[in-house]
Formats: C-alpha cells, sequence, structure tokens
C-alpha cells in the first residue's frame, strides 16, 4: 500500500510537470527547440549505443551456452561434432545472427573445427601463424581464468571508402574457455560482424536531408557509416566524440558542412561511447539536419497542447495500472516467497550459505533441525562455527579458495557439531556463486547427516564377510551333496538323462546300457528322436516342445522306446522341465515295464480264457434250446406238410430262433474281439449295450446262480435314448455285473438305472448306476479297488475287473465313483461325456442310405466255398430275374470274370476260403475293373477294421447270416431292375 502511495504521488508529480514541459515549449524560442533536438538526439545515440552493447553481451551469453554442449569426444573426433551438435549450431547462429564465424580451439592454439564450413580456418594456429600472437594469447588466457565468454578488440586490415586505401582498424571477437569436470580443453573462438551489428541498429539508405549513422573507431576511424562521409566531417566526429582527449560519455555539437545535395547546411551531430567492457574509445554517431527541426517548429506550438493533455491522460491512466498491477505483483510476489522459503525448509537436505566476508547469510530449516540451532543463533555466525575442530584448519583452506573463486564445485564427506556437542558424519555439496562480472558473491552449501547411513554401511560390510563365510560353508556342502547325488544318479535303476536340442546331454549308467550306447562320445551324437518308434515320434516331439515352451502337458504316461540293438521296449516315463547350463531343457526319468506289461497281459489273457470257460456253458445251454426250437419245429411240418398256415407259423418261428443264435454269436464276437485300438469300438445306443451286458453274462447271474440254489435278479430302469456310446462300454458293463453277482453269494437285486444329462439344453451325456445288495467293500480296500491286480475275492480273482473299468471310462473322458459300506451293498456310478461320432458303415445294419454312384446292368457272380449259400442266393435272385452266375473258390471266381469281365455288373464273395481268399480275390478283380461294386461277406466282420476295407477297395462289408431281404436291397442299390 506505501509503495502505491507513492507511485501515485509520482505519477501526480509528473503531471505537474508536463503541465510545466507544455507551458515551457509554448514559450520556447528556436535556440530552445534546437538545444531540445540535441538532448533527442543524444537519447537516440544512447539508445542506439545500448542496444549494440546489449546486442554483443547476448551473444555473449550465447557463446557461452555453446561452449558448454562442447563434449571432449568431439575434441579428438571432429566427424563426432558433425554428426551431433553441427545441425544444433548452425540453427543458434541463425537464431542470433552477426556472428561471422565459430572456431574451436585447443590448449595449443589449433583450430580443430570450425562453423560455418565456408569460413573455417581449421588447422590454423593463431599463436604462431597470424600477425600479434601476444593478442591473441592475451585473450585466451583471460577467458580461461575467469571461466566464462570475454569481448576483446583486435586489429584488423579494412578497406577505407573516403581515401580508397587499406588500414587497419578493430573488430570484435569473443571467447569462452571450455572446461569439463575442471579441465580446461581449449576456447571457442567468434568474430562478431561489425557490420552486422551496425546494420541491425542504424537506418541504410536514408539520404536527402535524412540522418546519417555511423560507428567510429579509437582512431577517428570509420568502422561503419549508412554513406560516404567527407574527411572534414570525420574531423568534426573526432572532436565531438573527444578523441583529442576528452573522455566524454556522450556529446553534440552543431556543424555546417556541405555534406548532402553540395549545400552548405547545419547539421546537429551527437556521439555516445558503447557500454562494453574494452571499446570505452568505439562510438555511436549521428548526423541530423537542421532544417527538420526548423520546419517542425511551427507544429510545436499546436502539438504541444494536444499532446500535454493526451499524455496528462495517459499518465493517469498508467498510474492507475500501474498502482494496481504493482499490488498484485506484491501479493503474487509475497506468495512465491512463501512458497520458495517452504520448498528450502522442507527440502531433505540442509542449506546454508555464507558471503564473501565468511559469515553465515541464510540457513533453511532442515539445515537447523540437523545441526539443533535455530535460525537466529546461525545468522551472521562464522562459516566455522560448527566445524570440527580436527577438520578446521581443512575446512578453512577449502572455503577461502572457493571464496577467492579458485575451486568451483565439490561434494566431500566431513564432520559437523551439533548444538548438543555431537559430532555427525556429514556429505556436503559446495559451489561458489558468482555475480554478473565474475566475482564470487557468496558460496551455496547443501548438506545432508549420513550417521546412519555409514553405520549401515558398516553393518552391511560385516554382514557381506558373514554371508562369505556362509557361502563357503554351503559350498563345501554343496560339494558333498553334489558327490552324494551323482552316486545316487550313477547307481540309481531308473533310466535318467537330460536331453536339449533333441540332443542327449547327460545320461546315468543304467539308461547307457538300456540304450545301448557303448560311450558318452556316442551318447552325445545320438538324436533323442531317433530312439522312439515312428508311431509315437510325432506325439512326442510335440509335447517335449510345449513343456519346453512351459506349457501344461502331462509329465507322466506310458510310452515305446528302440534301443540300439532294434529292440522296442514299453517305459514309464517322467518328464520334467528344467535349466541346464543356462538354457531349458528336459530332465527324463524312465523305467522299463516291458516284462511287467507282457506278465500283465498274459494275466489278462488268463483271466479271459476262464470268463470264456464260463461263458461257454451259457452259450452251450441258448444254443441247446434254439436247437429244440429249430427241430421241434420241423418235425411239425414233417407231420403237418399240407397245412399252410401251420408252414407260416414254423417258417416263422424258426426264423425267429436262428436270428437269435445269430444275435447271440454277434455278442461273443464283441466279447472277444481284440482291441487293436483307442477308437476301433462302434458306436450304438447305451440301452442296446447294457442289454447286450446283461445277456453275454446271463450265465453267471441266471445260470450258475439257479444251479447253487439262489436267485439274483436285475432291474432295469433305462431311458431309450438314440444317443450312440462307444461299445467298449460293453466290458465295462459286464465286469461290473459280474463284481456285483460275486458280491451277492446268497442272491438279491442287481438295480441298473440311467440318466441323460443336459448341459444348456443339449444332450451333454449319460449316467449310469448300478446298485446291488451284497456285502459291500470296507473303507480300507476302496482306497485301492481301482488298481491293477488288487482283488477282494481272494485267489479266485484277477483284481482286473474294476481296473478296466477305470481305465475304459477314463479312456473315454468319464469318471467313476465307489460308495460302500460292508453289509449294505454298493453302488458305482459312471459318468459319460457324450461325444457325436459317427454311425458305423461297414454294414453290419442297413444304415447306408442310396448308392452314390450310377446303377450298372449285368449279371451276378455270387463266390463261397460253402454251396448251399450260392445256390441259396442264386435261386432267390433268379426268381426276380437277375442273371446269377456263381463259383465255390476264389480261382474258379476270377476264371469265370477274366473270360468277360463286362457281363457281371455286381460281385458277393466270401472272405474265408481256402486257396485264394476273399481280400485276394478282391485286389485281383480290382487290377482288372476299377468301379465294379464289390461285396465281402464274413461271419468275422467285428474283426475287420474300416482302414482295411478302404485299402482293399471294398464297396462294402456284409456280416453273416444274412437275410434274402437284405440281399435284395443290396441288389436293388447296385444294379437296374430287370
Amino acid at each position: 500500500m506505501k509503495r502505491s502511495i507513492v507511485l501515485l504521488s509520482i505519477a501526480i508529480l509528473l503531471l505537474f510537470f508536463i503541465l510545466l514541459i507544455s507551458g515551457h515549449f509554448v514559450r520556447k524560442t528556436g535556440e530552445d527547440l534546437i538545444e531540445s533536438a540535441r538532448n533527442k538526439a543524444t537519447l537516440k545515440t544512447l539508445f542506439a549505443a545500448r542496444m549494440i552493447s546489449e546486442f554483443v553481451q547476448e551473444r555473449l551469453k550465447v557463446l557461452d551456452t555453446v561452449s558448454s554442449w562442447i563434449n571432449p569426444f568431439w575434441i579428438t573426433s571432429p566427424e563426432a561434432f558433425e554428426q551431433d551438435i553441427d545441425e544444433n549450431v548452425q540453427r543458434l547462429l541463425k537464431q542470433y545472427p552477426g556472428f561471422e564465424s565459430l572456431h574451436f580451439i585447443n590448449r595449443k592454439g589449433v583450430v580443430l573445427w570450425g562453423v560455418p564450413e565456408s569460413r573455417s580456418m581449421k588447422g590454423v594456429n593463431f599463436l604462431t601463424d597470424l600477425s600479434n600472437p601476444s593478442s591473441y594469447k592475451t585473450l585466451f588466457e583471460t577467458a580461461r581464468k575467469r571461466k566464462r565468454a570475454i569481448l576483446s578488440p583486435l586489429q584488423v586490415t579494412y578497406f577505407d571508402p573516403v581515401k580508397g586505401n587499406l588500414k587497419k582498424t578493430e573488430v570484435m571477437l569473443m571467447a569462452a574457455p571450455v572446461f569439463r569436470s575442471e579441465t580446461y580443453y581449449g576456447v571457442l573462438l567468434a568474430i562478431l560482424k561489425i557490420d552486422a551489428v551496425a546494420k541491425r541498429f542504424f537506418p541504410l539508405g536514408e539520404r536527402e536531408g535524412k540522418e546519417l549513422w555511423m560507428l567510429a573507431g579509437n582512431h577517428g576511424e570509420l568502422l561503419f557509416a549508412t554513406d560516404a562521409i567527407p574527411q572534414e566531417v570525420r574531423k568534426e566526429i573526432s572532436q565531438c566524440c573527444g578523441l583529442s582527449g576528452q573522455k566524454t560519455k556522450c556529446n553534440s555539437r552543431i556543424i555546417q558542412v556541405s555534406l548532402i545535395n553540395g549545400e552548405n547546411e547545419k547539421f546537429l551531430l551527437s556521439c555516445s561511447d558503447l557500454l562494453l567492457n574494452f571499446s570505452k574509445h568505439w562510438h555511436v554517431v549521428r548526423i541530423y539536419p537542421l532544417k527538420f527541426i526548423e520546419r517542425e517548429m511551427g507544429y510545436w506550438l499546436l502539438q504541444t497542447r494536444i499532446i500535454s493533455g493526451i499524455a496528462i491522460l495517459v499518465i493517469v491512466l498508467v498510474a492507475v495500472f500501474i498502482v494496481g498491477s504493482l499490488q498484485r505483483s506484491e501479493k503474487k510476489l509475497d506468495l512465491m516467497n512463501r512458497k520458495y522459503r517452504a520448498l528450502l525448509d522442507n527440502l531433505f537436505v540442509g542449506i546454508f550459505s555464507f558471503d564473501h566476508a565468511g559469515r553465515i547469510d541464510y540457513v533453511n530449516q532442515r539445515g537447523c533441525d540437523i545441526l539443533g540451532y535455530t535460525p537466529e543463533e546461525l545468522i551472521g555466525k562464522d562459516r566455522l562455527f560448527f566445524a570440527w575442530d580436527k577438520e578446521r584448519p581443512k575446512i578453512e583452506q577449502i572455503s577461502r579458495l572457493r571464496i577467492e573463486g579458485k575451486k568451483g564445485a565439490e561434494t566431500y564427506r566431513t564432520h559437523m557439531v551439533r548444538k548438543s556437542g555431537q559430532i555427525i558424519d556429514v556429505e556436503i555439496h559446495a559451489f561458489p556463486v558468482a555475480d554478473a562480472d565474475g566475482k564470487v558473491e557468496s558460496v551455496r552449501v547443501f548438506f545432508t547427516d549420513i550417521t546412519r547411513q555409514l553405520e549401515m554401511e558398516r553393518e552391511i560390510q560385516n554382514y557381506t564377510r558373514h554371508l562369505e563365510e556362509l557361502v563357503q560353508q554351503r559350498t563345501q556342502a554343496l560339494r558333498e551333496s553334489e558327490t552324494l547325488y551323482r552316486n545316487i544318479f550313477e547307481t540309481s535303476l531308473a533310466i535318467i538323462y537330460i536331453h536339449q536340442d533333441e540332443r542327449f546331454k547327460i545320461m546315468n549308467k543304467r539308461g547307457m546300457e538300456f540304450y545301448g550306447f557303448e560311450s558318452e562320445e556316442e551318447m552325445l551324437r545320438a538324436n533323442v528322436w531317433d530312439t522312439v518308434p515312428e508311431g509315437e515320434r510325432q506325439r512326442r516331439m510335440e509335447n517335449a516342445r510345449r513343456r519346453i515352451n512351459g506349457e501344461d502337458v502331462p509329465r507322466q504316461y506310458e510310452s515305446l522306446i528302440i534301443n540300439k540293438a532294434g529292440e522296442i521296449r514299453v517305459v514309464a516315463c517322467h518328464f520334467q522341465r528344467i535349466q541346464y547350463k543356462g538354457e531349458a531343457a528336459i530332465l527324463a526319468i524312465l523305467f522299463d515295464v516291458t516284462e511287467k506289461k507282457h506278465l500283465e497281459a498274459e494275466v489278462v489273457q488268463a483271466e479271459k480264457l476262464k470268463s470264456m470257460g464260463q461263458l461257454a456253458t451259457g452259450i452251450a445251454h441258448d444254443f441247446n434250446n434254439i436247437l429244440f426250437a429249430i427241430l421241434g419245429r420241423i418235425q411239425l411240418l414233417e407231420q403237418n406238410p399240407n397245412d399252410p398256415q401251420m408252414a407260416l407259423d414254423c417258417a416263422e418261428k424258426i426264423k425267429q430262433a436262428v436270428e437269435q443264435g445269430a444275435n447271440t454269436i454277434k455278442r461273443i464276437q464283441e466279447h472277444t474281439r481284440v482291441r487293436r485300438d483307442r477308437f476301433t469300438a462302434h458306436p450304438l445306443p447305451l440301452h442296446q449295450i447294457i442289454e447286450d451286458a446283461i445277456e453275454i453274462t446271463r450265465y453267471a447271474w441266471k445260470d450258475q446262480a439257479q444251479k447253487q440254489g439262489i436267485t439274483i435278479k436285475i432291474e432295469k430302469a433305462l431311458e431309450d435314448d438314440n444317443c450312440l456310446f462307444s461299445t467298449e462300454l460293453r466290458e465295462v458293463f459286464m465286469n461290473v455285473i459280474l463284481n456285483a453277482v460275486h458280491a451277492m453269494p446268497n442272491g438279491g437285486t442287481l438295480r441298473i438305472k440311467t440318466r441323460s444329462l443336459k448341459v444348456n439344453g443339449n444332450h451333454g451325456g449319460a449316467q449310469i448306476t448300478f446298485e446291488d445288495e451284497g456285502v459291500g467293500i470296507s473303507p480300507e480296500m476302496l482306497k485301492h479297488i481301482f488298481k491293477p491286480f488288487f482283488s477282494t475275492k481272494g485267489s479266485e480273482g484277477s483284481g482286473l475287473g474294476l481296473a478296466i473299468v477305470s481305465e475304459v471310462v477314463k479312456k473315454l473322458g468319464g469318471t467313476v465313483e465307489i460308495d460302500s459300506k460292508p453289509g449294505k451293498g454298493t453302488k458305482l456310478t459312471i459318468t459319460l461325456p457324450w461325444q457325436p461320432t459317427e454311425k458305423d458303415s461297414k454294414g453290419w445294419e442297413d444304415e447306408r442310405g442310396g448308392y452314390a454312384g450310377k446303377k450298372r446292368k449285368g449279371a451276378i457272380l455270387i463266390v463261397d466255398d460253402e454251396v448251399a449259400l450260392p445256390e441259396i442266393f442264386k435261386d432267390f435272385l433268379s426268381s426276380r430275374g437277375f442273371e446269377v452266375a456263381t463259383a465255390t473258390s476264389g480261382e474258379e471266381a476270377l476264371q469265370l470274370f477274366l473270360k468277360n469281365s463286362r457281363r457281371f455288373g455286381l460281385i458277393f464273395t466270401d472272405l474265408g476260403m481256402p486257396g485264394m481268399n476273399g481280400w485276394q480275390l478282391v485286389k485281383k478283380i480290382r487290377e482288372i475293373e476299377k468301379n465294379i461294386p464289390i461285396i465281402l461277406m464274413t461271419g468275422w466282420g467285428l474283426e475287420i477294421s474300416e482302414e482295411d476295407i478302404r485299402k482293399a477297395q471294398v464297396t462294402e462289408l456284409l456280416s453273416k447270416p444274412v437275410t434274402l431281404n437284405r440281399i435284395k436291397k443290396i441288389v436293388s442299390r447296385y444294379l437296374e431292375t430287370p
């Protein structure tokens, strides 16, 4: 507020002053106006001189900036400078015009590089190759000592436009020292163009009575002029500038010379010294014609009043604005001071500074907290007030050198004494602060209490030594452990190796014996995948790749290995991803289970033979009933040969008996066939698979039970679902039924129930429950119930029944759960996911649909070693208009076909025949005719795979026994009706 009042008072005083000035101008005479013009000219020259000085000072700062960019690497490699900073320097020179050129000169005075390239003096030695080398040496030494850019005059040769000859004059040279970490590398030298400076601030080309501008040297010579100046005018300029001995800062006078248009006129000449550190004899000169001043005198009387009024209004407005701005500025400044003070006080480091006299003039709050003093107790104290006595002389010397400007920024550790007398360790960063003239005015000190840090460093050192001792102990223990594991590795009965990048890297003794490697070199040369059979190789390689990539793949499974002798061995594998020599590898542990698998297969085969022996009894009983039904109907036909109705009834009963026998044989084939792989079973509805299992095991739960005088019932609650499941489940259900029957020695009921599972409204699978009323299983036995060779029947059981159940169900993606208590029966639940499968296309059921090819014409060839079958087919088909040829061997059929292959349009052939069998006959015919349909008939249909049929190019497979109606459908599918 006080400052605002002062400014308002000043504004009022200025107002009165302007009023006085306006009155003065009204009364002013011509001489007074000339005097005013002289003052105005003086001000203009002073302003021009000041602008030029500021222009030069700004270039000095630019040069300091460029010198800070210089990298020591550029000093030895100019190419690096051109690549790294040339573009930036060029842009800086354009931004700050006036530089003639820029050179870097090393400590020996040699120019290493220059910008721009066109004016580069690369290779020139300023201390030996140029005239007046002492001036350059003095300039370089002064810049190095002051550690900042300086300006100095230098004599150069130039052309005098008045006399028309060469003359030496002074130009402006700038030199900036290049330091890095207190190391002096040279100077950055810039030549400032005089004409560029003058042209920037002097109006050019202004003649015909307008003002002229000049830049005069210290001997009266013209460094620059906006137009030619006569010799007599130059003398006037020399006298005006005080070059005759008078050292005036600014001067002006009126001269009368013939300067413009050859007329003798009066001119106002004014000059002013340049405000540079060396150029007190350099001057800015202005010549202005007085006739313009006299011409303007007439306007002053009118303009003075108008200008005075406007000035008064402006002064009032400016005063109001300044007062408001100052008030706002004072508030902002006060706020910034408080923020700055709060920032310094809350820094994590202490700060204090001392002046040139060594007295503390500032300390922040953190510094006070570290030392235990208040700011009032420290301000004005000597800089060594809290120094440790033992280090006081050293600190005194360092501080004195820094105040004198002989030592720059530095970081070091020392001690300080707190107010309490405690000696603390501190880390100090001190640096001098210089004024505009380069004189050190104060020293800033940043310090941090590192007492706790040093204690922690000592603790870390002690702990490190302790860790080193522990490492030595652990290393010794590791050596002993490595020896132990090496012995275990070499003496283990397991096959252990590490493989990486398809090569064995290390293998134990058992592995070398198993694979047949005779030396380590042979093992290292071997490819891992060459020891895996081709059928397993792709799967193993894919698993290894995914395991190396960190993916989740099975770790344990069984596989096959080919050793050096060519033997295929079955192994139980365990694989683990490890790091071997810094890269991912696989650790493999294998167990040779070949003999174990052979033994298991023998046990399973023995168990199946035992089961077949038990099955044979029930089958014999079923076939005796079937034969009795056939024989009885035949006898009724013999007794009543003329009764058509009885003949039809007997024929229908005989047909049913035959179909029952065929179904029994088919179930026996399903039960006894060999499973080639995991997915050769044919899909059937679930309820049909359960019915088949019940029929096959009838001998156990019905026939044998009745012989023993007990009754076992089977209650079914089966959903009639058309979704198909693998017939491998038949063996699963048979094992469950047989186990349930064995668990009910006194008879009982076995309840079988199925239930469909839904997922989002769609078929998701099925759940089958078997619940008996048997003796149950103890909790201890339940833990091992699914293990191979574990049996609850003692010596009577093989222990494979439920193991097979678990294996097959898991293979199909399902689960098995068992719940049992002694004396309360057992409940076994099987849950199966539904997997869509295609219906069987082999032809045991008439589900193929229409023939895709074009129907043919021709005879039918029927081949079978049983004479009765071709004769029946011939009689049946001939009665419907077809031409039929028969053969009882493959050789006879081939001869008939070779005589006239175009005669036949369809072939039926039996599979099992003496001599040339059905496969061989099909092969011979296909060599002659590729497109003729061939139907292969066999009683071994379930043993033939889809792959065998495709390779042999058999059109359709037909299982015996065959009905005539089935034959009719097949013939009509491939041949045109006659």
